[in-house]
């Protein structure tokens, strides 16, 4: 594909999103929803029987690679070790009951519902189980309420997990011999581990290198970009390596968070402009990508599993807000608020672009990225009942 075709395509993506985003926030309304669909109704438009938007394999991977980086070292940036019992000690509860009730329910309806693969199921779960209200929550803007915060708590809590949870499972499944995992256990685990001590070596080999050359010195152009860079690096060393790349970021992103670095917060701004700019690409590229099943009976089945999904998350959060506080509608906010976003996406974009998994495994996750957005969008609509507040005027 010739660069100029690419840079055209590119521009055209870039400048249908940005226009999108700014829509969406003057509307107070999610725009994954719309980004993703708009990438749909592109993927239709043609010039001279071939798409009038497309791309090489090549970019596309480049591209959801780059993002994941840059996801997953915002996310841990922002995340702190000092006094997370304080700050985030339910939020942190919900995400650690939720991520084992869910993965070991969600797995088995999943299994014996599409006929998946073990590893394929356990997949899917690992990939549905973090959230992002941030899009949705547009519609409460400016609110304030024990609720949302929690919320956007569960949030920065879950989505490192959401990323780094379902290549450790891509990982297991090339690494293990299924059949023999009992009898070979030893022999199949070493590899598995040696992956994870190299990704976070490399991770904090590189942020001691980076933190002596920040630390006490900030030149405004080139420290955002030498960060950005040594994100970069940190996934490709330890790639090489042979290590995890997304725990060697994870890595890197704890430890830029949790230590004094000269205008951090300067810093992560940066980061999360780029991160911002790739959401977009990643949501619309992800649409270009897509051929919804045409099948009614495959979307009741999807309808049915998310339905099953609602009712884990709704019993861990019963569960864990049982002695709180907390009205039963307020509960009800909480449970049915679980929007799937950049992460998710992100993660989806990457197996649609190497060729990981089957057709239905990726329909399924996108479905569920509709299924859960329309519902939180609805739901936050109605705030008025369920937390006695009102969603501003549309602007």
């Amino acid at each position: 594909m010739a660069a100029l075709e690419i840079l055209t395509s590119l521009s055209i993506l870039l400048l249908v999103g940005l226009l999108l985003t700014y829509l969406c926030e003057r509307l107070r309304v999610p725009n994954v929803l719309v980004l993703i669909l708009a990438g749909v109704l592109i993927s239709f438009f043609k010039y001279k029987g071939e798409r009038l938007v497309s791309f090489g394999n090549e970019f596309l991977t480049s591209v959801a690679l780059i993002a994941l980086i840059m996801i997953v070292f915002d996310s841990t940036s922002r995340f702190r070790l000092r006094g997370i019992a304080q700050e985030t000690g339910v939020a942190f509860k919900v995400s650690s009951l939720f991520l084992l009730v869910g993965m070991a329910v969600v797995s088995v309806v999943t299994k014996f519902v599409f006929g998946f693969e073990w590893w394929v199921s356990i997949l899917f779960s690992s990939m549905m189980l973090g959230t992002d209200p941030s899009g949705v929550l547009a519609v409460l803007k400016g609110m304030k309420h024990k609720a949302i915060e929690f919320l956007e708590w569960e949030s920065i809590i879950n989505t490192p997990l959401t990323v780094i949870i379902p290549f450790m499972v891509i990982e297991l499944s090339e690494s293990f011999m299924w059949s023999t995992i009992f009898s070979q256990f030893l022999e199949q685990i070493v590899p598995f581990l040696q992956q994870i001590v190299t990704g976070v070596g490399a991770g904090i080999v590189v942020f001691l290198i980076i933190f002596k050359v920040l630390k006490g010195k900030y030149v405004e152009v080139l420290t955002p970009i030498a960060l950005l860079v040594s994100a970069l690096l940190t996934y490709v060393l330890a790639d090489n390596l042979g290590g995890n790349g997304v725990l060697a970021v994870t890595a890197l992103g704890l430890m830029f968070g949790n230590v004094y670095i000269k205008k951090k917060e300067v810093l992560k701004t940066f980061g999360h402009l780029f991160s911002t700019l790739f959401e977009i690409l990643v949501f619309l590229l992800l649409g270009l990508s897509i051929v919804l099943p045409k099948s009614g009976l495959f979307y009741l089945k999807a309808g049915a599993l998310f339905v099953v999904y609602l009712m884990v998350r709704a019993a861990v959060v019963f569960f864990v807000f049982k002695d709180g506080k907390e009205t039963v509608k307020e509960k009800w906010f909480m449970s049915l608020n679980s929007s799937k976003g950049v992460a998710v996406a992100t993660v989806l974009f990457i197996l649609v672009a190497q060729g990981i998994g089957s057709k239905e495994l990726i329909d399924l996750g996108v479905l569920f990225i509709l299924y859960s957005l329309v519902l939180s969008t609805a739901i936050a609509k109605m705030s008025w009942f369920f937390l006695k507040v009102k969603a501003k005027k549309l602007v």
